[in-house]
């Protein structure tokens, strides 16, 4: 057990270190100082992070006016109100600012739009129509267009600001309904790893035998936006696993069985998750979906490799930790019911019955892309 809890508490700080994206950068800070390390800009919390050697450093943004970050310098500029630091790409009637992680900023007249590539593509087309209504000459490429970056967003930019600016057009109903639909449905993909711990009994014996495996899984965790208010809260998820054990020798049931097991699941559900916008947050679930078992082994003598399958039902609960790039560590335990594998494998000209009669609590950490 003690092997268990060091594997997780090391998988635990590696998974931390990773996810946080570092880069070597020079800080000038309002007080006419320098500092320089491997630094991250958060704008969700205004604040900059940086790492010197094993110390760990936070600015807020009032306290910075410059941060020059992968050759590019970020300075404290005011949008629509609020503090960033900011990149200038693009001068003009419409200006692009690069915020640095992915985030973006667009000003358009008295219009700013803040957005990341990576989480907001599905709305960025609508986005770009309504702030460039006013230029029908791109309105055809950009409705055809499928990936924005960086380049494809200068791009359009610089289109725009040399246009012939036409009177009169207002955006489809359909271009509206997109950009309308900023907060639209939001997905998480996440992995992880864990443990296992089963109780099997056999041939209808009552009494158990408490087995251990590792486990690996991968899902992904929807909230749409036709749940409104509970958007954030409410998730609906499908999730694949799969836990490994070696062999075992069971003393306690009727004859010797000694088998290696692995086990493979495909669960569908729901979890509501508390908290949503703060550091921890619990989650409570449910999930429904079939489960496979594969044995190899020998029970009263006999060798056998045969597998069984069930319909199993699997509740759950957990609590996620937000990282200071936005995204979350979580760690979980599920509880999977008593179910039975009614198995048989042939010897000689006989059949011999195998009934093996499973639960399981299974915990892991994971983390949320």
């Amino acid at each position: 057990m003690k092997y268990l809890f060091s594997l997780l508490a090391f998988i635990s700080v590696s998974t931390i270190a990773l996810s946080q994206t570092y880069s070597n950068a020079v800080i000038q800070l309002e007080n006419n100082t320098t500092t320089q390390g491997r630094a991250y800009i958060d704008n969700s919390t205004k604040k900059v992070i940086v790492k010197t050697n094993a110390s760990e450093n936070t600015y807020p943004f009032s306290q910075v006016s410059s941060v020059t970050l992968k050759g590019t310098t970020y300075v404290k500029t005011s949008l629509n109100g609020t503090s960033y630091l900011a990149s200038e790409k693009v001068n003009g009637k419409a200006r692009l600012f690069s915020l640095g992680s992915g985030d973006f900023a667009i000003t358009n007249d008295n219009a700013v739009q803040i957005f990341n590539t990576e989480k907001d593509q599905a709305q960025l087309r609508g986005i770009l129509s309504v702030l460039f209504n006013d230029c029908n000459s791109i309105r055809e490429s950009l409705n055809k267009e499928t990936l924005f970056k960086e380049r494809t967003l200068t791009n359009y930019i610089n289109q725009y600001n040399n246009c012939s600016y036409e009177s009169g057009y207002s955006p489809s109903k359909n271009e509206v309904e997109k950009a309308s639909r900023y907060n639209t449905d939001k997905a998480r993909f996440y992995a992880g790893l864990g443990a296992g711990f089963t109780s099997t009994s056999f041939f209808d014996n009552s009494s158990t035998e408490a087995t251990t495996g590792f486990g690996i899984n991968a899902g992904v965790a929807v909230t749409p936006s036709f749940t409104g208010s509970l958007q954030g809260n409410l998730y609906f998820y499908l999730e694949g696993s799969a836990l490994f054990t070696g062999d075992n020798d069971f003393s306690n049931n009727t004859g010797a069985v000694n088998f290696s097991r692995n086990t493979f699941s495909v669960v569908a559900g729901a979890q509501y998750v508390f908290n949503k916008t703060g550091k921890l947050q619990p989650f409570l679930g449910i999930g429904v979906g079939g489960i496979s078992d594969s044995f190899d082994g020998s029970a009263l003598g006999n060798a056998f490799d045969i597998s069984g399958g069930n319909v199993i039902y699997v509740p759950k609960a957990g609590v996620l930790f937000q990282l200071n790039n936005g995204k979350h560590l979580g760690l979980s335990a599920s509880y999977i019911p008593e179910y039975e594998n009614d198995l048989s494998f042939p010897v000689g000209d006989q059949v011999v019955d195998l009934v093996v009669n499973t639960s399981s609590l299974n915990v892991g950490l994971f983390y949320i892309f």
